[in-house]
């Protein structure tokens, strides 16, 4: 069940050695908004491109029940693991519940312990750069058809046209479809499925 009461004002202010992007901050914002929503709350929830941890991290606080993955490339592992470890408090006592792992998104295959199932995927901010989106969308359009019914929530902020149009080009082409769910600070939130029925394109 989600959490009774979420303040994660707590991991903002104090968990946290280095900042992070305004995409990661949003989408904690959002999720601390909307928790309560969700007809099911998710059970099984994966991080792509975590960073410092901050969505993730804030998922595992505000549904409890949930086993969560947080993924980057190998050399952010040891810092994500250690910003869980500064939350241990607000995760609970099962230290099994909420973990980092390494994701290189180049890979043909997702590795046995990422293989799910998952029915929450979380992106913040991770296709700044145009030599990105091929390999984040890949991953992303694997896990979505090892994974039906799975719903991807991710932030995005517009830097560059020819991104933004490889990026929804990207997604057109692997039958993934999206909806804008919220703009926040010049950043916004989508959800994306594996769906093209009710996709939808942007003019940009």
């Amino acid at each position: 069940q989600p959490a009774k009461k979420a303040d994660l004002s707590h991991l903002r202010q104090t968990t946290f050695t280095n900042p992070w992007w305004d995409g990661a901050d949003v989408l904690a914002r959002h999720l601390e908004r909307t928790h309560r929503q969700f007809g099911k709350p998710p059970r099984r929830i994966l991080e792509l491109g975590a960073g410092r941890g901050l969505v993730g991290i804030a998922a595992g606080c505000l549904f409890p029940s949930a086993s969560v993955t947080l993924t980057d490339l190998h050399a952010a592992v040891p810092g994500l693991r250690a910003n869980i470890e500064r939350n241990r408090a607000v995760l609970g006592p099962d230290t099994d519940r909420v973990r980092a792992v390494a994701l290189d998104w180049g890979a043909q295959q997702l590795d046995n312990q990422l293989a799910g199932p998952y029915d929450l995927v979380l992106a913040s901010d991770v296709v700044w750069l145009i030599d990105l989106i091929d390999a984040f969308l890949d991953t992303l359009q694997r896990i979505a058809r090892a994974n039906p019914g799975c719903v991807t929530l991710m932030t995005h902020q517009s830097r560059s046209n020819i991104v933004d149009r490889r990026f929804f080009a990207g997604l057109e082409c692997r039958k993934l479809a999206w909806e804008r769910v919220e703009t926040s600070k010049k950043v916004c939130v989508f959800r994306i499925t594996l769906d093209s029925t009710h996709a939808c394109f942007p003019s940009v």
